[in-house]
């Protein structure tokens, strides 16, 4: 193939500005690494608060949100019910993903509001080249993919993905009520998450019926579905790519850790792939222990959340033997 020219070079190309992206960008940017961010433009559609578990806390002070910027978009939720959990977070995710951007420009990070169109990898000495849906080519050492559900790099390298359980569908929404901390509820074909501050209760619902919970008061949001079904991508590294966040893989909201291991991963992916570039000859070791670190932890928390949905009588229809099944090596390597 001829050779492409392209009309800016950087050290990283991040697709994607959520939380696994900016986290991503954040930690090459602060590094001195040319980091460039291709985001969608335009306003987040309005949607309800969300729950994390305080180490979210840590995990965003680790990339340069903190202090009042955390409290512009977080507040203590406490646990209501039988159950002992420590306290946890509600989320303004629109708030959040406003401290995470301005975070990655203050790091040093330069957003390109377009999408990727195309992808193309040549060998690993050769940057890989992003097409943009203008028509604009820019060129990286590194791409990180932190697209979500686009899954871009997936889709371009027809990378397999992994079914961990049946399709799922959740549902959430907020309503005018009084409820104050957080509870789950087991229901007689699935669960309810309901949180509650300031006479504003955000709901989660997934049922194997048809349609959400219901959940007393005034719809403040709509209740709006999406797919929840649980995967992960074989595999999520190369050596001149990482796949972070939902772009790589993905449970179902029960597992209460999404907001935390998309900025988790995506601060992992960035030190990999700095790692690679201060050690080129070592990419394909470092590229399998991201890959590595990645599954283990999707597949362990699958496992828990099997367990723990066994034990309340929810039924997900995936036959126990597959249950946290480790990887086979030439999973591992090659998908």
């Amino acid at each position: 193939m001829p050779p492409i020219a392209a009309s800016c070079c950087c050290d990283v190309i991040v697709i994607g500005a959520g939380p696994a992206g900016t986290a991503a960008a954040s930690v090459l940017a602060r590094a001195g690494r040319q980091t460039l961010i291709l985001a969608r433009t335009g306003q987040e559609r309005p949607r309800p608060r969300e729950t994390a578990p305080v180490a979210l806390a840590s995990l965003l002070a680790a990339i340069g949100v903190a202090g009042t910027d955390l409290a512009r978009f977080a507040q203590p939720c406490p646990w209501r019910g039988e159950d002992a959990h420590p306290a946890c977070l509600q989320i303004d995710r629109a708030g959040l993903s406003v401290a995470l951007l301005a975070a990655a420009k203050r790091a040093g990070a330069l957003v390109i509001p377009a999408r990727a169109s195309a992808i193309r990898f040549e060998t690993a000495q050769d940057p890989v080249h992003v097409t943009l849906e203008d028509g604009r080519v820019l060129a990286a050492a590194m791409l990180i993919d932190a697209s979500g559900a686009r899954q871009v790099i997936r889709r371009a390298l027809r990378l397999h993905r992994r079914r961990l359980s049946p399709p799922l569908l959740a549902w959430r929404g907020e309503v005018a009520a009084a409820l104050e901390g957080a509870r789950f509820e087991t229901l007689s074909d699935g669960w309810l998450f309901l949180a509650g501050a300031d006479g504003r209760t955000s709901w989660t619902s997934l049922r194997h019926s048809a349609g959400p919970a219901p959940v007393e008061g005034r719809d403040i949001l709509p209740p709006t579905a999406w797919d929840v079904g649980w995967y992960l991508v074989r595999p999520v590294a190369g050596p001149d790519w990482r796949l972070a966040g939902e772009a790589g893989g993905r449970l179902d909201p029960a597992w209460g850790q999404g907001l935390c291991f998309a900025v988790a991963s995506g601060i992992a992916a960035a030190r990999s792939s700095l790692a690679t570039q201060a050690t080129p000859a070592a990419a394909a070791l470092l590229a399998a222990t991201y890959d590595g670190w990645f599954a283990d932890r999707l597949l362990e928390a699958a496992a828990t959340l099997r367990t723990r949905y066994a034990a309340a009588g929810i039924a997900l229809g995936l036959p126990p033997q597959q249950a946290g099944r480790p990887l086979r090596r030439r999973e591992q390597a090659h998908g």
